[in-house]
């Protein structure tokens, strides 16, 4: 029998960027396609009814550098770092601005040194994209973009293209009016065994910071020239959780703009369908694509899609033991009790709803991918995972899109053997 499957952290739910229609659809205003990144299946994306051809995409951009934040410090998502290591956070005189400058649209300007964290998941690869400027019009020496690592303190040396205890920069522009674009992908830290941050940090070396010590950073990449920085993950897996798209569909995903279909599905009515590839691609801008039958263009109610999941997928080192206890959990299920034994049963719930006790036997390495890679990595139930379990225990449509509760059980046999279950209980699906 083979592993069971398992993937945490998805990219689109960490992008920042709201996917988008790409050609003729639109996004149906109710349901919109920012849904795909809700983290929340339950609350579906869809596009409006058009006429023949039936082909329905969207624009799934996987940049995970925010252009909006909550901070009082941190207008357009940058935060300023003077600010936050002075632990006095507020706007400094020069706040930076998204705009239009050499050349470029959605360009940041920054004038102080502004930063981001980014969650980044065990095994996953990421690439740095960005272009950087420096105007002979400011005052500034030259300007950087670094990456440090939180949880080592360590800085990626992008001539190294290594982990530094020094201090480094991934690149550095001194040439005036002139745009260093480029991009450098980090590997995955064999070492991490639950969620991190890396910290994105630009700034300009000419301090005091003032008024004339600005820059410029944009997206960078050789297609996408405008538009801000960038950060995204590898992808290895993608899943639809939750859908009504016809089985004889044609459902892909591949790079926005141009290149080869990387992942296809097997469009199943219900639950759910995911595919995997054994080459991982960073790409920020994704293309997914639905080709619905014509019949199913002219009398189906239009496609939606409750979660859209893109990231890596990993084997679980022990599966769990059967019996495997599987639940059906219903919260909208209304029973009516009449007489003579007369029973009614109401439900709107599109399909019941799964609780998954697992129950383990395994050696340290086992126990410690679930302790850490499980439930480190989810945060105990905080971010949602995906369970695939092996094709025999009921067939390769299988999949779960669930959240650990907070029941965990931890005993030891022997000095090599433990024994603990985990609960995981699975997000309702989609209502429309």
């Amino acid at each position: 029998m083979g592993n069971w499957q398992v993937a945490v952290g998805n990219g689109v739910f960490r992008s920042a960027v709201a996917p988008v229609t790409f050609g003729i659809p639109q996004e149906d205003p109710l349901y919109p396609l920012s849904n795909f990144g809700l983290g929340q299946p339950d609350t579906a994306a869809r596009w409006e009814r058009i006429p023949a051809p039936a082909i329905y995409a969207a624009v799934i951009d996987l940049n995970m550098l925010a252009a909006s934040s909550p901070r009082a410090d941190a207008p357009l998502g940058w935060a300023d770092f003077l600010n936050a290591a002075a632990g006095t956070p507020g706007l400094p005189a020069n706040p930076p601005v998204i705009g239009s400058f050499a050349t470029r649209s959605n360009v940041l300007q920054f004038f102080r040194p502004v930063f981001q964290d980014v969650p980044v998941m065990p095994g996953e690869t990421v690439t740095v994209s960005a272009g950087i400027f420096r105007p002979s019009a400011g005052t500034s020496v030259a300007v950087k973009l670094r990456v440090l690592d939180l949880s080592t303190g360590k800085s990626w040396d992008g001539n190294a293209n290594a982990w530094s205890i020094n201090d480094r920069f991934v690149e550095n522009q001194a040439v005036v009016d002139v745009w260093k674009d480029f991009t450098e992908t980090i590997p995955a830290d064999p070492a991490r065994l639950v969620r991190g941050n890396y910290r994105v940090l630009l700034e300009q070396d000419s301090p005091p910071h003032g008024a004339t010590t600005f820059c410029y950073a944009s997206n960078g990449t050789a297609l996408l020239t405008n538009g801000l920085p960038a950060i995204y993950p590898d992808v290895d897996f993608a899943a639809i959780i939750g859908h009504n798209i016809a089985s004889g569909s044609v459902v892909t995903l591949g790079p926005h703009l141009g290149g080869p279909v990387i992942l296809t599905f097997s469009p199943i009515v219900f639950p759910s369908m995911f595919d995997t590839v054994v080459t991982a691609s960073q790409i920020q801008q994704w293309r997914l694509t639905i080709t619905m039958p014509q019949a199913s263009a002219d009398f189906r109610e239009r496609p939606f899609i409750g979660e859209l999941w893109l990231g890596t997928i990993a084997d679980m080192a022990w599966c769990p033991r059967f019996p495997f206890d599987l639940s059906p959990v219903d919260s909208g299920q209304v029973r009516a009790l009449g007489g003579y034994g007369r029973q009614s049963v109401f439900s709107d719930a599109t399909r019941d709803r799964h609780r998954l006790k697992m129950n383990f036997e395994a050696d340290e390495a086992g126990y410690l991918q679930a302790r850490d890679f499980l439930e480190g990595a989810t945060r105990h139930g905080a971010d949602p995972l995906l369970i695939m379990p092996v094709d025999t225990l009921e067939g390769a449509t299988a999949i779960y899109h669930a959240r650990l509760n907070n029941e965990v059980l931890y005993s030891r046999i022997n000095n090599q053997r433990r024994r603990y279950s985990l609960v995981a209980e699975e997000d309702p699906f989609p209502r429309i």
